[in-house]
């Protein structure tokens, strides 16, 4: 029995030695990815946010809670340099709950830093000042340095953008202080560069340039602080122009753009193209100043496209994949128990038959989940494939717009000097629409994927229905102007019970698509007629119309992202969108049409006292 003894406790030493060196392990490759995510918190904010879900899922796997409350916090950072704000306050919410439950003051008092910056970004200085409060606390509580020098940095930066630069500046030298202290490198470029626009804010233009040559000196050529650099130059510019020193201020900025574009940061280019544009315009290089405007809209332009797609993946990559990831989750924490309860009771030929029983089980169970991931799979090939024709369609309408823009823009730029301003008035009435239509279907295209992810949110309250439709005529006024249209509307002062939003939404894309399929020097009617209990809106014009089978596509989610008519150029996203935001209205979808002479597109909604 002894020497049975003796090799049981091996096998268990042996295994659990194993175990902590598996452990180690995952722990430090994942710090290692987390280490990455934050150094491309800035320039590369989607991949931070990808980083991050690995490490959490890691981390979760491992029970490794501080990976757990880094991942939350880093993903935070990303959704919010992607001006996701939700998405960010989601996760960082998530992260302080966690730490809350634990009593992790420290990491409590991270969380409240974090909160303060992402409502000083939205404008939200009484919640971010609450939070900045809750963190000092939690800093001074835990004699924590580096937190407290976070929180000193976003005290600076609340009071600058209230516009009480004196209140900023004491807190940007705690925060610089505290960083030397602790010979964060990093962390003194930070609160340096805060430190140089407090002074700058002041107009202490001296002190200013004493805190930038000290800048120059840490940075040097160092490559991961690129970012800052750029940054750095394009402040020194603006104090530049602001002493009159023209020619120099727009070499720091030409400076700081060619940094921006090294490291791809779409963010900096389009301050700075802006910044260019002002200054060659005041100096009188009308010219260049242009120019720089064109560059900055194409910016503008390019990071709108990117960060619409990166949210939609993203979106959809969070919500089509929680309740697969929760169930690995625990299939793996059983199948972890299981292992231990084989190897404790190995020694015992009773207990081989009952962990043969659990091991059988588990296989089951095992199948199981394989055969609900295939079926879970498929769904999410016909999701994408689904998505690809959608987004085909969309990318094909979006070509035309931005080809034209293209287009004028170059023709602009070779030829400006010959163009006489009538012809370059009727130029930037082409690319406006041009890019408004790309901006409308690019809205339509956000607000049609949240709501098939579950994002969108409804509050339902009384809505008069008047105001929403003045609204989106005010809205297309410019096409009708265009197409010489002449538009009725005939609504009653009544009011409906629905979501504001997506109430929005249906009357927006109705109005645009009775517009659209006008024929040049048309009429547009827009009537409401009030029952017992609904609100009708009818919407009528008088362009070619549709046949009993179009119709009946329509209205039997047969459309499949092709326009009704085959005639305009149309996703037919619109028409998704009303049908479905009409069904959470509790609404109804009408269509009437008399082919060459009038269609009438009609919606009924609640009225306002008949819902509880």
């Amino acid at each position: 029995m002894k020497p049975l003894l003796i090799v049981f406790f091996i096998i268990i030493s042996l295994f659990s030695n194993s175990v902590k060196a598996q452990v180690s392990n995952q722990i430090s490759e994942i710090d290692s990815i987390l280490d990455k995510a934050f150094e491309m918190r800035w320039t590369d904010p989607y991949e931070t946010i990808m980083l991050s879900s690995k490490a959490l899922e890691m981390s979760l796997s491992s029970n490794y809670i501080p990976g757990i409350l880094k991942s939350y916090s880093f993903s935070g950072v990303g959704y919010e340099n992607l001006s996701m704000y939700e998405e960010a306050l989601n996760n960082y919410l998530t992260g302080l709950r966690i730490a809350d439950s634990l009593k992790l003051d420290e990491e409590i008092g991270y969380s409240y830093n974090n909160l303060a910056n992402c409502y000083i970004n939205l404008e939200k200085y009484d919640i971010a000042f609450d939070y900045l409060k809750k963190g000092l606390v939690k800093a001074e509580k835990v004699k924590s340095d580096s937190l407290l020098a976070y929180i000193y940095r976003n005290y600076s930066l609340y009071y600058r953008r209230v516009k009480q630069p004196e209140k900023a500046l004491p807190f940007a030298k705690k925060s610089l202080e505290l960083r030397e202290k602790n010979k964060d490198e990093r962390g003194i470029i930070t609160s340096m560069r805060e430190l140089l626009v407090a002074y700058y804010d002041l107009k202490d233009y001296d002190n200013a340039d004493k805190v930038l040559i000290k800048l120059y000196s840490i940075i040097g050529n160092n490559p991961k602080h690129k970012l800052q650099l750029a940054r750095i130059k394009r402040t020194e510019g603006e104090m530049l122009r602001d002493k009159g020193k023209y020619d120099e201020a727009l070499k720091a900025f030409n400076e700081s753009a060619e940094i921006f574009k090294s490291i791809g940061n779409l963010d900096g280019l389009i301050r700075l193209t802006k910044l260019k544009s002002e200054l060659n315009y005041l100096v009188g290089k009308y010219e260049q100043a242009y120019k720089d405007l064109l560059e900055h809209n194409s910016f503008v332009d390019s990071l709108n496209k990117i960060r619409s797609l990166q949210k939609i993946s993203l979106i959809e990559t969070q919500f089509k994949n929680q309740e697969l990831l929760s169930k690995l989750n625990v299939v793996s924490e059983e199948v972890q128990q299981k292992n231990i309860i084989l190897i404790a009771l190995f020694i015992g030929f009773l207990i081989l038959g009952v962990s043969f029983y659990l091991t059988s089980r588990a296989y089951k169970e095992k199948r199981k989940l394989i055969s609900q991931i295939s079926e879970q799979n498929k769904l999410l090939e016909e999701d994408n494939v689904n998505k690809q024709k959608m987004l085909s369609v969309i990318g094909h309408d979006l070509k035309n717009p931005l080809g034209s823009v293209y287009s004028i823009t170059e023709n602009l730029v070779n030829n400006y000097q010959s163009i006489d301003k009538d012809e370059l008035n009727n130029y930037l009435i082409i690319v406006n629409k041009a890019v408004k239509n790309a901006l409308n279907l690019l809205d339509n295209l956000l607000i049609w994927s949240m709501n098939k992810m579950g994002k969108l949110r409804y509050n339902f309250t009384n809505v008069r229905i008047k105001d929403v439709v003045e609204k989106s005529i005010d809205l297309y006024m410019h096409f009708v102007k265009e197409k010489n249209l002449n538009i009725k509307a005939d609504i009653q002062d009544t009011y409906v019970y629905a979501d504001s939003n997506t109430l929005d939404a249906i009357i927006r894309n109705l109005i645009n698509n009775a517009i659209k399929f006008s024929e040049a020097g048309g009429t547009v009617q827009i009537i409401s007629e009030t029952s017992d209990n609904f609100i009708k809106l009818k919407f009528t014009n008088n362009g070619k119309g549709l046949n009993e089978e179009q119709i009946y596509r329509i209205l039997n989610d047969e459309q499949n992202f092709t326009n009704p008519t085959n005639k305009k150029s149309s996703t037919g996203l619109g028409l998704q969108i009303v049908k479905d935001f009409i069904k959470i209205n509790k609404g109804e979808l009408f269509i009437k049409s008399i082919p060459n002479l009038e269609t009438e597109f009609s919606i009924t909604l609640p009225k306002s006292k008949n819902i509880q």
